[in-house]
């Protein structure tokens, strides 16, 4: 990475990237332009893993951060997400987690991953475009990344049916899963829908039903994911 690997990385006043409106390439922020139906209306998949936020929170060294620290650091970090301090607290104790480092974990992943891909979802689907939503479960066997769970990335290597990030190889049992995961992404790629092959069908998101396809050891379909989480952050962010 070009950016620098310390704790503002990612919760502090460091440099960060993202989408810029310049007018040329974006002419105006996605979410906009998703509320608006101004987008090619193909069919979407998309969606977003278990433990987004850990990965993140590793690299930037405050997997061990105590409490007081975690308080510190989400009330600084409160006003980049349009509310305040308490309001994340409030819905995000580090009482309800095992550590500080894992509450701040569920609210970086929940806030920047998980929820905004439940929004996208309701956006192209209220859009009259086929969107399938899927969540991903299987904790890779990584031995760099042992303790992150289902971190950002996870479901990376099993789309490809390559390795993990030349970290690991895919373990025999993962064989399965990497399977039925590249014959979804094919068929949709190839027909605009992901059914048509022998594995389990996804059905297609809509806000009502709020249906998902788990991607895990098991793969099965779910409704009402994060359900108060996501409720929770549409009302901050929008949705």
């Amino acid at each position: 990475t070009a950016l620098p690997d310390d704790p503002g990385l990612f919760f502090g006043d460091q440099a960060s990237w993202g989408p810029v409106v310049d007018g040329l390439v974006l002419l105006e922020p996605a979410a906009v332009t998703l509320a608006s139906g101004g987008f090619h209306h193909v069919p979407v998949l998309l969606g977003s893993n278990a433990d987004e936020g850990t990965l993140f929170v590793w690299l930037s060294g405050l997997s061990d951060i105590d409490e007081a620290t975690y308080v510190a650091m989400v009330d600084a970090g409160a006003p980049a997400f349009g509310t305040d301090g308490a309001t994340l607290l409030a819905e995000y104790p580090a009482a309800d987690y095992d550590t500080p480092g894992a509450a701040l974990s569920a609210l970086f992943g929940h806030a920047g991953f998980n929820c905004p891909a439940r929004r996208a979802a309701r956006a192209f689907s209220a859009g009259g475009v086929d969107t399938y939503l899927y969540h991903f479960t299987h904790a890779p066997d990584v031995p760099l990344l042992q303790g992150l769970g289902v971190f950002h990335g996870a479901e990376v290597g099993l789309v490809f049916g390559s390795d993990h990030f030349g970290l690991a190889p895919l373990a025999s049992d993962e064989q399965a899963l990497s399977a039925a995961i590249m014959g979804y992404w094919g068929r949709l790629g190839a027909s605009g829908d992901p059914n048509g092959g022998a594995e389990l069908a996804w059905p297609p998101y809509d806000t009502a039903s709020d249906q998902h396809l788990e991607l895990g050891d098991v793969i099965q379909t779910g409704a009402l994911l994060l359900e108060q989480k996501c409720d929770f952050w549409d009302g901050i962010m929008g949705g």
